[in-house]
């Protein structure tokens, strides 16, 4: 990672109000990190948020290279308008973990779907996205 540019929109926080509360709306900047060492700072730390307000589902991730750069990939699809991503690897490299980080970074929610029953998928699909 010495050699690459990061970006992410996420290192900037929202400015706060007199009651210590987020600013809303906030527009996110996606820009370059100031250094490699800064943005896996900054992830470990969203990681420690999510832990804290996550207790039945602790991740326990080590942030090497190649998970800090896939993390990055997947918070940009995330962004995205109705932005998605096939994530393919073997079971138990962490893609279900990073993905659950990702979706905390980016604010957003997760719609899962427990069914093998076309009919009921779509209908779960047209609910998520109304």
């Amino acid at each position: 990672l010495k050699d690459m540019h990061l970006f992410c929109n996420f290192a900037r926080q929202p400015p706060k109000n007199p009651e210590g509360e987020s600013e809303e709306p906030w527009v996110k900047v996606y820009e370059m990190a100031e250094s490699e060492e800064d943005i896996r700072k900054l992830c470990i730390d969203r990681l420690n948020e999510y832990n804290e307000a996550e207790k039945k589902n602790i991740l326990d991730l080590v942030l090497f290279d190649e998970a800090l750069r896939n993390l990055l990939k997947i918070t940009r699809i995330l962004q995205l308008q109705r932005g998605s991503a096939l994530l393919v690897g073997l079971g138990g490299s962490g893609k279900r973990s990073l993905a659950r980080l990702a979706i905390y970074i980016q604010g957003q929610t997760i719609a899962t779907a427990n069914t093998t029953n076309d009919e009921v998928f779509f209908e779960e699909l047209r609910e998520v996205y109304k």
